[in-house]
Order: structure tokens, then C-alpha cells, then sequence
């Protein structure tokens, strides 16, 4: 004897869909805790916008520069020396942000 739920679909069917639906929410939300999506966003944002303003003066202090210059190598070694400040802070800022989370992990409900 079959017994119809919702839409005609089984009783059976509803209870493996709402299994297979918690699982994936219950996986995605564990990933989503160990990643930390919105806080590596934050900083690959922050990140990526002073590499934007760093670049934008790179280009801008280049105008007239003649390559292989004193000038020109300052410059160089300017953009390069902000995109490894800039690599350290946001590796750094992120081990910060775990190693505050391990220590004050979140409650559980």
C-alpha cells in the first residue's frame, strides 16, 4: 500500500530528501566554520585594495621614467616591497583570526 505525501511524492522519498538536505547543510556549514569564508573576504578585499592603490601610484610615479633609472628602480622595489607587506599582513591576519577562534570557540546551541 502506497501512501502519498506531498505533491503525490512518497512518504519514504520526503524523509531521504530531508536527510540528504540536512547532511549537506550540516556539511556546508561545518566547512563554511572551518574556512572562514567571510573573514579571508574581508581580508583578501582589504588586501586587494591596497595592492589596487599601490599600483595606481606605481603607474603614476613610472610616467617619465626612463627603465633602468635610479628613479625607476625605487619605484620597482616601492610595488614590490608593498606586495610583500601586503602578503604578511593578510597571512598574519588571518592565523590571528584562527588562533582567536580556537581560543574562544563559538557556543553551542
Amino acid at each position: 500500500m502506497l501512501v502519498f505525501g506531498v505533491f503525490g511524492v512518497s512518504e519514504l522519498a520526503l524523509k531521504k530528501i530531508a536527510l540528504v538536505l540536512t547532511i549537506t547543510v550540516a556539511l556546508a556549514e561545518g566547512f563554511r566554520r572551518i574556512c572562514k569564508f567571510d573573514e579571508r573576504y574581508s581580508i583578501s578585499a582589504q588586501s586587494r585594495e591596497k595592492l589596487r592603490f599601490g599600483r595606481e601610484q606605481y603607474l603614476e610615479n613610472r610616467i617619465g621614467l626612463e627603465p633602468g633609472s635610479d628613479q625607476w628602480r625605487k619605484n620597482l622595489d616601492a610595488i614590490r616591497t608593498l606586495g610583500q607587506e601586503v602578503s604578511l599582513t593578510s597571512v598574519g591576519a588571518y592565523i590571528t583570526a584562527l588562533s582567536a577562534q580556537r581560543e574562544h570557540p563559538p557556543r553551542q546551541p
